[in-house]
């Protein structure tokens, strides 16, 4: 599964990836390694995730949230994530906190 993402994400290109997008994944990867800038880090990925939580795609990714999903746990989940796809963060935020989430908060249906 988390190949599939990767290969979907590099399919997506700077084009769809970055379309609209206000924020990459350089600049909130920065955020969430600043002691001081932490809570926008938080409220960042709490935006995308509350979207999906909602049942709403972003990017074309889906998640269902578990009771263990806190702040602290998804914060670490896209993180994680960064620091592995260093090479995907010139994309947008949005999409790649998405594809980080869908990974680790995979819907079974």
């Amino acid at each position: 599964m988390r190949l599939a993402m990767i290969v979907a994400m590099g399919l997506l290109g700077p084009t769809a990836a970055m379309a609209g997008a206000f924020e990459t994944g350089d600049e909130l990867y920065g955020w969430c390694s600043t002691p001081d800038r932490i809570a926008l880090c938080q409220a960042y990925i709490l935006g995308v995730a509350d979207s999906l939580a909602n049942g709403d795609s972003v990017a074309g990714f889906r998640a269902c949230f578990g009771h263990d999903a806190d702040v602290n746990h998804l914060q670490d989940t896209v993180v994680e994530f960064l620091y592995r796809h260093a090479d995907q963060r010139h994309y947008g935020a949005a999409s790649l906190v998405a594809a980080a989430l869908a990974d680790k908060y995979a819907c079974n249906l």
